[in-house]
This record gives C-alpha cells, structure tokens and sequence, in this order.
C-alpha cells in the first residue's frame, strides 16, 4: 500500500497533541484505507499515479482539521474527556484513598480471621512494625496506581501531553495535601488532610513518584512524536 502525505500529517498532528500511538495507528489505518480506496478509483479514470495520489490526499480533507475532528472525538468518547477539569480536579482528592479503603477493609477482615498481624508481635500482641510497614505499602501502592490510573485515561481519551503534565502536578499536591501517617512508635495510623505539609522523606518519595510518571509519559509522548515526525519526513521525500 502507498504511503499518504495526508495520513502522515495526521499522524504527525496527533502525535504533537499527545495521543497514544495505538490510537494513532488505528486512526491512520482506516484513513489509509479511504486514501487507497479514492486513490485506486483515480487510477481507474485514467489519472497518473502522482494525480491520484494527490487527488485522494484533497478528498480526505486537511490534515489539522482531520486531526482536530479526531480528538475532539476521543474526548467525548468518556465522562472524563467531556469534563476533564472537573474530573482531574476532584478525582485526585479523593481517588488514591477510597482504593485504600476498599483494599484495606477485606485486609482487616481476613487478619480477624489469620491473626497474620500478630506474627512476629510480643505477648500476643499485634506487631505495631508489621502493621504500620502494610499500611505505608498499601498508602504508596494505591497513590501509584490512581496516579497511573488518571493518567492512563487521560492519556486514552485525547487530553493530550500538556494535560497529563499538569494531572501529575495536581496529583503530587493534592497527595501531600491528604495527611496520612502510621507510626509503629504510638500505635496508631492517622488520616487528614493539612496544609502546609512537611518537608520530610514522605514528602520527597511522593514527589519523586509523581515526577518519575511524568517523566514516563513524556518520554513515551516523544517518541511517539519522533516516529511520526520520521514518518512524515519519508513519506514527502518519496
């Protein structure tokens, strides 16, 4: 199949935005397939190859309109995309620690069942140091995955590069915003939110954390748009 200048540019037009390559290819793909379609049908009324090809790049549309008509799809397609402001504002608050919740509730249950807490305690007596060490787990993983969770979605549903940047920004304040603390010391684990937070180690592997997944969907955002970028490239030179 011949490459389309107008497949590539749209591409190319995602690519700058943000969008995920999976959903590139499948948009450039069923371009492609109209492209060839319009362009075997200029081939039939006698067009040069050249002709053709031109005349099919015309009848698919401009590139940036095709583009722009794509993402605005993509972000209808979800609650999220329709109403990202909303959604990436109140979603971190809350998200992380309802996921604690619900893990940790059938965690307290099957302990009442166990007794898993009380290996290793003394006089038997639960273990402060087991119990705390679970719950600092439990707190970073559910940060993790809501953080990789919003961003994933965001990404899926056409918010673009920009947005994921600030979703990671707001999710690292609004998680040094929600106070958590366990500490195996005065047996206890205490919830909150405060402001302003602690400059200390928890403060610092949340925002390594954040930062480190931004970095992640930056890099992965680049070199979808390099691959593009090459692609466009070679696509005008041929």
């Amino acid at each position: 199949m011949h490459e389309s200048v107008c497949c590539a540019e749209v591409a190319a037009g995602l690519a700058r935005h943000g969008m995920p390559a999976a959903r590139i290819e499948r948009v450039t793909s069923e371009l492609a397939e109209h492209w060839e379609d319009a362009r075997a049908e200029g081939l039939e009324k006698g067009l040069s190859a050249a002709e053709a090809a031109s005349q099919a790049d015309k009848r698919l549309g401009e590139p940036q309109e095709i583009a722009r008509h794509v993402i605005a799809g993509s972000r209808r397609s979800s609650w999220l995309g329709r109403h990202p402001i909303t959604a990436l504002c109140i979603l971190p608050f809350f998200f992380a620690p309802a996921l604690m919740a619900v893990i940790a509730f059938p965690l307290a249950l099957l302990d009442g069942w166990t007794h898993f807490t009380h290996w290793g305690g003394s006089d038997s007596r639960p273990n402060a140091y087991l119990i705390t060490g679970l719950a600092w787990a439990l707190h970073y993983s559910t940060t993790i995955a809501a953080l990789l969770w919003l961003c994933r979605h965001a990404w899926r549903n056409g918010l673009g590069t920009r947005w994921i940047l600030a979703l990671c920004l707001w999710c690292a304040l609004t998680a040094l915003v929600r106070f958590f603390d366990a500490d195996p010391i005065g047996r206890n684990v205490v919830f909150g939110f405060r402001f302003p937070w602690r400059l200390n180690i928890h403060t610092a592997i949340i925002l390594w954390i954040h930062g480190m997944a931004a970095a992640a969907f930056f890099t992965a955002a680049s070199a979808v748009k390099k691959r593009s970028t090459n692609r466009t490239q070679t696509t005008a030179l041929a």
